[in-house]
């Protein structure tokens, strides 16, 4: 099911029965992140299941950004689902590892595995289940 977008961001979302995908593209900015983290937050309330983050059609995040990611992942664990990064190698990914959100987030390079990913429960923040 086609949800929509988020804000006026470069968000698209889907839910289905296998959770819920939102794919980003261009550049994810302090702007962006401000536009975008409310509609995130509303959305684990409306749609408990896991959730895939598509970053592969993503230019740049930044620490704001990555601090968005943080709190709806630490909102969405409290629903016993987990959040997903689908991650395509690049700068992007580098940084969400320099940043050790891979503490956090299970990260995947593919949507099949994304979705076997996002099966499992919340990481702890030690990379644990």
């Amino acid at each position: 099911e086609y949800i929509g977008r988020v804000a006026d961001s470069p968000a698209v979302i889907e839910s289905g029965a296998l959770g819920t995908l939102l794919a980003f593209t261009g550049a994810l900015d302090a702007a962006s992140a401000a536009k975008i983290e409310p509609g995130l937050l509303a959305g684990v309330a409306k749609h408990p299941a896991p959730w895939i983050i598509d970053l592969r059609g993503v230019t740049f995040v930044c620490s704001t950004t990555m601090g968005m990611l943080v709190r709806v992942a630490t909102v969405h664990a409290q629903t016993n689902h987990s959040t997903v990064l689908l991650v395509g190698g690049g700068a992007v990914e580098q940084a969400i590892r320099a940043a050790r959100l891979d503490s956090l987030f299970r990260l995947a390079h593919s949507l099949e595995l994304a979705r076997d990913a996002a099966r499992l429960p919340p990481l702890d923040g030690g990379g644990r289940r």
